[in-house]
């Protein structure tokens, strides 16, 4: 039985490595559609009998790819019809380039989902300087590791400093964070992130009001003295909101402007200006959803001036860590960007101790072999242009991890207030002070 995986590794190289095949063709694309079948779009060379590189082709695939293979192979020539011709050039500008030749060879992937998790397509909503708010994004492959409650932590650290906070749930499929930071007499927003992306497109901007979506944390156990924390729920769960959830259409979330069919921008871009402005925000702080859903990779897709990345010292959460790392370093650089800026926690770490110590040796040797590989570019390489590989033992580096303990009364905590003095103290406190001094700020 050939499986999908060995397939399409299988068609790539059967193609690449025929050295008279690729004397035949100028360019050539392998076409991977949404139910996982291949065709495959070439441009021949001059001369060249067309039809004879078809069944050349068509050949090497029905051995390469198996059942796979749709034996549609595609002619890109002058003689190709204009429809054809715009197809086939659309085709081309979605590829990538695995080969860069010659001749070029692309693979085009085209999927049902996910499609933040290969290309990226959004960008910062504002450049990040001393008179705009940081975006941070808080992300763990696995749930239950404590990250809701470490964005709480840095919540009402900064809040009792005096910074205006805005924290938003994007676990939409599991909502948290309402529930930890609720309103007044425990009220939470009647609507939320889930009904701003739903309604975003539905309504003119005038008829939006940023003030239906969020609610106030102004209780002084929590912010002492400070500013209340403005809260963005996931959405209120009461009887529609699965309704509202099953009508979000996450490609459109996806879409980059520019481009004829797309929208201009993205409505998570316009919900995190659009509380700025009404709120006068001095940082944002985005619960993202855990694991590879579209959410969590829009989340970490360059949305966020910072993305804080919590793992275990586990081998289940290191085979995760892995794929994320290389979605925000080798995969970037493999597209000619540069890496995007994170920072790893080492979550629920033992208490501080001979134990801590030999765990965080082991997380830090760990970490820094999967960074070198698929994070760091070359020692040499211009800190403009890419982000060159540092020595293991250098702090605030995106592969040195800040610790975050496992604090057993946090754990069975019924309200914030009961343990708001505790997620300001100890590693809490460490933790606010390093993650902050990542996007150059302080918490006081």
């Amino acid at each position: 039985m050939k499986h999908f995986a060995e397939a399409r590794s299988e068609a790539f190289e059967a193609i690449s490595q025929d050295e008279n095949l690729r004397k035949r063709i100028k360019r050539a694309c392998l076409i991977w559609d949404i139910k996982g079948k291949l065709r495959f779009l070439f441009d021949g060379q001059e001369g060249e009998d067309l039809e004879d590189i078809q069944k050349q082709v068509s050949d090497l695939l029905k051995t390469a790819a198996g059942p796979y293979w749709t034996e549609q192979t595609w002619v890109w020539s002058n003689d190709s019809k204009i429809p054809e011709k715009k197809v086939y050039e659309s085709a081309w500008g979605e590829a990538e380039t695995l080969d860069s030749g010659p001749p070029e060879i692309r693979i085009l992937d085209r999927h049902f989902s996910k499609r933040a998790w290969f290309k990226p397509p959004l960008s910062e909503p504002w450049p990040l300087n001393e008179h705009t708010p940081p975006v941070l994004s808080f992300f763990s492959f696995k749930g239950g590791v404590g990250r809701t409650t470490a964005l709480v932590s840095l919540a009402l650290q900064l809040a009792r400093n005096g910074k205006k906070v805005a924290a938003i749930d994007l676990d939409l499929e599991a909502p948290g964070l309402a529930s930890m930071l609720p309103g007044a007499e425990g009220q939470i927003a009647d609507y939320g992130v889930v009904d701003y992306l739903l309604e975003r497109y539905l309504l003119k901007t005038d008829e939006i009001d940023i003030e239906d979506f969020y609610h106030l944390v102004d209780n002084n156990v929590v912010v002492g003295d400070g500013p209340p924390i403005t809260v963005i729920p996931a959405g209120n769960l009461d009887h529609t909101y699965l309704q509202k959830l099953a009508r979000v259409d996450y490609e459109t979330l996806y879409k980059p402007p520019g481009q004829e069919d797309d929208v201009s921008v993205s409505p998570l871009t316009e919900l995190l200006k659009d509380v700025r402005r009404a709120r006068q925000i001095d940082y944002v702080l985005l619960d993202a959803r855990a694991g590879f859903h579209d959410l969590g990779g829009l989340s970490l897709s360059g949305v966020s001036h910072l993305d804080v990345l919590f793992g275990l010292d586990s081998e289940q959460s290191w085979r995760g860590m892995e794929l994320i790392v290389r979605f925000l370093g080798r995969d970037r650089i493999e597209r000619t960007e540069k890496q995007l800026y994170c920072a790893l926690v080492l979550a629920l770490a033992p208490d501080p101790g001979e134990e801590r110590e030999e765990t965080f040796q082991r997380f830090l040797e760990r970490s820094y072999a999967i960074f070198s590989d698929r994070f760091y570019d070359e020692e040499d390489v211009d800190p403009e242009e890419g982000w060159p590989l540092p020595a293991m033992d250098a702090l605030g580096q995106p592969h040195y991890p800040v610790i975050l303990g496992f604090d057993h009364q946090v754990q069975r905590f019924r309200k914030v207030e009961d343990i708001a003095d505790r997620l300001a103290a100890g590693d809490f406190k460490v933790f606010a002070e390093s993650i902050l001094e990542r996007v150059g700020r302080t918490l006081t």
